[in-house]
């Protein structure tokens, strides 16, 4: 499997419609309105 950085995840997870909840630290934490999980994401 091909790495990803944390930038290009950010930016896939968004174009799925996941929307930037708030950021904790280096963590961008993503939510979804039919989805119950939270997506975290560092950024590095």
């Amino acid at each position: 499997m091909k790495s990803v950085s944390g930038k290009a995840l950010c930016k896939i997870v968004e174009r799925y419609g996941w929307k930037l909840k708030r950021i904790t630290g280096s963590h961008h934490i993503y939510a979804k309105e039919e989805v119950r999980v939270y997506d975290s994401n560092p950024i590095i």
